[in-house]
Parts: structure tokens; C-alpha cells; sequence
């Protein structure tokens, strides 16, 4: 289901793309009858259509891939870039890795290609720990101790 905040309505995706009925249900061109909405959304998803149109959709996404394989493939890049980025800066010097490990108490695990629930707890500790990371990169780039080629490259990361 998804709102339309212009319309005031709610739509199924799904029966919206697939239901090729003559008989398209409310939930297909928008449904706003909110006073009988639990009731309505209940029949919509237990319908023929629906279930025919949710079959069709998840059919199609195994036989040609979903529409955001390229938004996830790009966020993975874009993901795996700077951990590994994060990663060589920080893994270079044992100093470096003990500031990182004293600041941030959260850990980076692998992302899950299926389970949206799963990538959100892999990004937490990078998207919880953000402060903590640019606050490393603040002490090392302020070391007078580390050399000016680690600052610069301290500094450029900063940047990004």
C-alpha cells in the first residue's frame, strides 16, 4: 500500500501495475474511505485480484529483478567504498585504531542482500556512530604527533 498525501487516497501497488480486470478495485485507482478502512484493506488483501496481481508482481521480480537492483547495487558500492576507506585510514596505524575503537562502541557487520531489517542493523553502527568517526578524524587531524601526510589524508576523508 502506499499514501498519496496529493489525492488523500491509498493505492496497492501491486494492483495497481497488475490487475487487468475490468472490475479494478477501489484500492487500485485510490481508496479515502477511511471510516471503513480496516474492513476494507482486510477484504482487498484475502481477494482474487490482489492475490493474483501480488503473485504476478513477486513472479516478475524473481524473472527480471526489482525495479531498485541498480539503486541497491550503487548503495552497496557506495557502502563498501567507505568502509573501506574508513577501514585502510584507520587499520594503517595501531594509534589510529585505538582513538576509532576508544570513541566508537558499535561494530560493523555485513549487509544482508534480502532482509531490509538486517541491512538497517549492519548500517546502524556506521549511521549511529557517525559523531564518533568524525570525532576521530578530529583528534587524528589535530595530532601535532601524526605526520602531515596523515593529517592531509585525515583531512580529505573528512571532506568526503
Amino acid at each position: 500500500m502506499v499514501y498519496s498525501p496529493s489525492k488523500g487516497s491509498v493505492s496497492c501497488i501491486p494492483c495497481m501495475i497488475f490487475d487487468e480486470s475490468d472490475n479494478r478495485g477501489a484500492f487500485s485507482n485510490g481508496f479515502n474511505d477511511w471510516k471503513n478502512v480496516n474492513q476494507r484493506v482486510k477484504d482487498h488483501e484475502n481477494s482474487f485480484n490482489h492475490k493474483n496481481s501480488s503473485e504476478k508482481l513477486k513472479i516478475r521480480s524473481f524473472l527480471k529483478g526489482r525495479v531498485d537492483v541498480r539503486l541497491i547495487e550503487a548503495l552497496e558500492l557506495g557502502v563498501h567504498y567507505w568502509r573501506e576507506e574508513l577501514y585502510n585510514f584507520f587499520s594503517a596505524s595501531p594509534h589510529r585504531w585505538i582513538i576509532l575503537t576508544r570513541n566508537c562502541a558499535l561494530t560493523m557487520q555485513n549487509l544482508s542482500k534480502t532482509l531490509w531489517f538486517a541491512r538497517h542493523n549492519a548500517c546502524r553502527a556506521v549511521n549511529e556512530s557517525r559523531e564518533e568517526i568524525l570525532k576521530s578524524l578530529d583528534e587524528i587531524a589535530s595530532d601535532c604527533d601524526e605526520r602531515h601526510s596523515t593529517r592531509n589524508e585525515d583531512r580529505t576523508i573528512n571532506e568526503k
